[in-house]
């Protein structure tokens, strides 16, 4: 049989799991021994949903989005950028809060929109503590990281 590369897309994460995207419509997940429920989510919401995105055709950003008086706004940057803290920001003082990490991106009536499918915020454990944010309660993405699901 021969394969689609183009439409297909593998990912080995070390002591979390291979994942293999077909199609955009197709994922299989083999975790490894020892996983965390959350190092699994952590990159099936990241690069695996960018990997699906992109095979449906729909451009995923990396960035962090917002709506701010009327208008929605997309931050882009490295990671560690400030990206979510800023929007995070945003919205505790008023926006509202679209999508984190992958934004993905359609087009209609030749006008760009974002689909707005996250539902939380990944944050470092400084910026919880520069916004003022309590820590007790959310959930560490990795067990070995200071970072966490802000919902």
């Amino acid at each position: 049989m021969e394969r689609d590369h183009q439409h297909e897309f593998t990912l080995d994460v070390e002591e979390v799991a291979w994942f293999y995207v077909q199609g955009g419509n197709y994922i299989e997940i083999c975790p490894y021994k020892g996983y965390s429920h959350h190092s699994v989510e952590l990159f099936l919401n990241s690069t695996v949903y960018a990997a699906i995105l992109h095979q449906r055709k729909i451009l995923a950003m990396h960035g962090s989005c917002f709506s701010y008086n009327g208008k929605n706004l997309m931050i882009c940057g490295e990671s560690g950028a400030g990206k979510s803290s800023l929007t995070v920001a945003f919205c505790m003082a008023g926006s509202s809060f679209l999508t984190d990490d992958v934004s993905p991106v359609i087009f209609r009536h030749e006008l760009p929109f974002v689909l707005p499918l996250s539902d939380r915020v990944k944050l470092w454990e400084n910026t919880l503590v520069q916004l003022s944010i309590e820590k007790y309660g959310l959930k560490k993405i990795q067990e070995e990281t200071d970072n966490f699901i802000f919902q």
